[in-house]
């Protein structure tokens, strides 16, 4: 994989990762109802449930780029799109105030709760098919960049869950801006994906 690539993948990734999401929010959400040492069963399931969506989407797309080369030029465009709708609805975002107090802090909750978060499963297709299958079909590189993903999930909603009310205070305040610096970013991304 060229270093121009990363350099290409690493915002989305660090972006998609680390800004307001499902995962970050449940994550946030249970640490500060519950407190950290009782919310470990839910964020042990969303990490693991992350990485074993992270496994099908790599084991998904190597077995359709397998079936037809032009899905891969085709999900370059897609991603492309993708990441631009991303960057749109970070823009126009508002803040979360309310925090669901019926949130459950069960292992089953966290890990389930991937197979429904379309955020995840587009991320992990979209990642793996344009950043990863055009350039190698190695099995041995797709299983770094899978690991590499998940552990970036994970250190991601582990991140929301340990700062939880200091950030939430901070991109509630500089939403607008934060949301506008996010949605640059990303734009860029899908502009060198394409071009």
């Amino acid at each position: 994989m060229e270093f121009s690539l990363i350099l290409s993948y690493l915002p989305y990734a660090l972006i998609t990762n680390f800004t307001p999401g499902p995962n970050n929010i449940l994550a946030l959400n249970s640490t500060k109802i519950y407190g950290f040492s009782k919310s470990k069963n839910i964020l042990l399931g969303i990490c693991t449930g992350f990485s074993i969506i992270m496994l099908l989407c790599g084991l998904i797309c190597v077995y359709i780029g397998e079936m037809n080369s032009e899905y891969l030029y085709i999900m370059r465009y897609i991603g492309a799109i993708y990441i631009c709708w991303l960057a749109w609805h970070i823009l126009i975002s508002k803040p979360n105030s309310e925090i669901k107090d019926n949130e459950k802090s069960s292992f089953f909750y966290g890990f389930i709760t991937q197979f429904i978060n379309i955020k995840v499963i587009l991320y992990g297709t979209v990642s793996i098919s344009t950043f990863v299958l055009p350039y190698t079909q190695s099995s041995v590189v797709i299983f770094i960049f899978v690991a590499g993903m998940s552990i970036l999930g994970a250190v991601a909603a582990l991140t929301w869950a340990l700062a939880g009310s200091l950030f939430q205070s901070f991109l509630n305040k500089y939403y607008k801006i934060f949301n506008f610096v996010m949605a640059l970013i990303l734009l860029k991304s899908a502009f060198d994906l394409i071009y």
